[in-house]
Order: structure tokens, then sequence, then C-alpha cells
């Protein structure tokens, strides 16, 4: 029997229907604008670094889009406790527990573990908090263990939006020490063209080792999933 013309349009309407690709989901992380190479890096309205690509990778294999929205430090917590963003990226349970009193925050699997702490020149390794006059950090973060140092006015903070900056100020004496992430130190030591071994860790300081983990109030289940992905590629690393 023929097929009349309405019946017609719709089997094509409903052909085509289900044969488009589903629409990616798109959600929004607020990140630092900061630069903290090769973690991530700020620049204008664009966002880099190995922590974007391992998101992204995960946002690809689940169908997902992330949109990266940068903030000062300050404002990225003001953001993502009043539900401007979806997601927070770097966070960590320890950094503002005050914050989340009530257990609302949902935070992932580490995207990276990294030892921080008080660099120093090398012949100064074995230097105590007492003679730090000038700490140098980057704008935004903060040095764990000096608190009461810093608000005392013992011990001043020299910020600065550029760790390569502050690399230069402590090898040159202008500053005594850097609170920083190894990781990040010795990044922009090569790029400087300088012995990574030019500053150290100081034994003696306040040194720890912590993480960065993606964080959210909004979207537990996604959470999930962006762990188990990470499991997987741990897994599909390992020897």
């Amino acid at each position: 029997m023929a097929m009349n013309r309405t019946g017609f349009h719709r089997v094509v309407f409903f052909l085509l229907f289900t044969t488009l690709p589903a629409a990616a989901q798109d959600f929004t992380i607020g990140v630092e604008n900061t630069q903290n190479k090769p973690f991530w890096s700020t620049q204008k309205d664009s966002y880099h670094g190995i922590s974007r690509e391992l998101l992204d990778a995960f946002a690809a294999s689940r169908g997902y889009r992330f949109h990266y929205r940068m903030y000062p430090v300050k404002r990225l917590w003001q953001a993502f406790l009043t539900g401007d963003i979806d997601f927070k990226y770097p966070d960590n349970p320890h950094w503002q527990p005050d914050l989340d009193r009530n257990g609302h925050v949902t935070y992932s699997a580490p995207l990276h573990d990294l030892e921080e702490g008080t660099l120093v020149k090398v012949e100064h390794a074995d230097i105590t908090a007492d003679r730090i006059k000038r700490l140098g950090i980057v704008r935004g973060w903060t040095a764990i263990g000096y608190e009461s140092l810093i608000v005392s006015g013992k011990i001043k903070l020299v910020e600065s939006s550029h760790l390569a900056a502050l690399i230069k100020m402590c090898v040159s004496g202008r500053i005594d020490a850097i609170y920083t992430n190894k990781t990040a130190y010795q990044f922009e030591a090569n790029k400087l063209g300088y012995d990574t071994e030019l500053l150290v860790i100081a034994p003696n300081l306040p040194h720890i080792r912590t993480d960065y983990r993606l964080s959210t109030i909004k979207h537990p289940k996604l959470i999930a999933e962006f762990n188990h992905f990470l499991a997987q590629k741990s897994h599909s690393s390992s020897p």
C-alpha cells in the first residue's frame, strides 16, 4: 500500500532524529588565573597545561565539553560556593576545610601529587625559620606553615604572578626563600637555564606532600566517572 505524504515525512524525521549524534553536555570549570607550569598557565583568555590535557581527555571520552573560566584565587572560591561554576580546579579538602563544614563538596582522586615547601639556595639548606625575612610566593597562593610569622610581621611576603621572577630574586639574594612546589620550580629553572639543584627544599622549614583535585557541589556523579577514568589511566600506564 502506498505511503501518504504525511507518513513519509514522519519516517524521514524519525530517521534523521535517531541518526544525529547526541549533543555534548557542557560544564564550566573555574580555574585559577595563576601560573603553575607545567600543571597550568593562563594567558589572556587561554588556559593551558597538563592538567587541562587530562581534563579534556576525560571529557572527550565521555562526550562532555569543558569550558574554563579563569578567576583570581579568592574570587574562584566565591564563584564555586555561589554556584556560578560547575567545578573548581585545583582544589584540596585541606585547603579551606571551614568552607565545607556540611560536607557538600565532592573531591576527585588526585590528578597530580607533589612536594611543596620552602626553596632556598643549596648552600643554605640547613637554614631555620628565624633567618627568613623575605619569602617569595606566587600571588594568590598560601605559604602553609608561615601564617603566624607573616601576621606578626617577622616575615614579609614578596608576591609575583610569575615563579620565574621569584627564582631570579632568590638566586640574586633579593629574597631569602620561595614557597612553591618542586615540580614547578624545576620546570621554570630549566627554562631559565639554571641548574635545578641551585635551589632545594629546606628540610628544617615548612614542607608538605599535597595534591591537586577536581571538586564540585553540583555534580558528584561526574566526579565518580572521573575517578574511574583516572584509575583506568593509572592502570594502563603501570609497568
